[in-house]
């Protein structure tokens, strides 16, 4: 999924920047020493240096649908997550840099999701949005001090899809009827013209209620607070 993410990015830069394929090359490395010292040409490298949630677009609860058999089928809401990447600008002016650096800015600005036609097959039909990311996402110097490079400055975009990792699961058949039958148990070894046991009755006494052995016909009836 996220490789296709990058494959779609670079689509996009190419045909919206745009970025000539045969001038400048489009990365996605760790822009330290070791990988810049490479570099034979101009270059614009989108780094993904972070994965979160996308609380904007959260879901919960349960998703469901008919399945063919008739039957109801749910799964847990599909997790939207975003990618966050940063973009910079290498060259050897540091105007051709800027230069490319606003490019990607206003591209990225003029497009509230990444268009279809960037998208590869993996991604088909799955809407990925695309924004510029707020100041708190920026990217400090202890970033730049960790991969021991000089502090660039650069483009933090992000790009937020469902991540569907959950599959569709059948319930149980619907009850259409129930049938209750009632048996009498006795216990074993109990002879056969044993009394019955006697009913039991509800009544109220102060502000419970408890079940009593209904009175013998022609017994005087208890007193009761009902």
């Amino acid at each position: 999924m996220i490789a296709s993410v990058d494959q779609a990015l670079e689509r996009f830069l190419r045909a919206f920047v745009p970025l000539d394929e045969r001038a400048i090359d489009v990365a996605f490395d760790a822009p330290d020493q070791k990988w810049s010292g490479g570099l034979t040409r101009p270059a614009v490298d989108l780094f993904l240096w972070q994965i979160s949630g996308d609380a904007t677009r959260r879901q919960a609860g349960m998703l469901q649908r008919s399945g063919e058999d008739g039957r109801l089928q749910r799964k847990p809401a599909t997790p939207i997550i975003q990618l966050h990447y940063l973009v910079t600008a290498w060259a050897s002016q540091v105007s051709d840099e800027h230069e490319l650096l606003g490019a990607v800015l206003a591209a990225v600005l003029a497009h509230h999701e990444l268009p279809t036609e960037c998208l590869p097959d993996q991604l088909s039909g799955i809407r990925c949005s695309l924004t510029h990311s707020s100041h708190d996402a920026r990217v400090g110097g202890d970033f730049w001090s960790a991969l021991g490079g000089r502090l660039k400055p650069g483009v933090v975009i992000d790009v937020s899809l469902p991540f569907d990792v959950f599959s569709w699961t059948s319930t149980a058949t619907a009850v259409e009827s129930l049938n209750v039958d009632a048996t009498r148990i006795t216990t074993i070894g109990s002879e056969s013209d044993s009394p019955s046991p006697s009913p039991l009755v509800r009544s109220r006494k102060g502000d419970s209620f408890v079940m009593e052995v209904a009175p013998e016909p022609g017994s005087p009836e208890p007193d009761r607070d009902r």
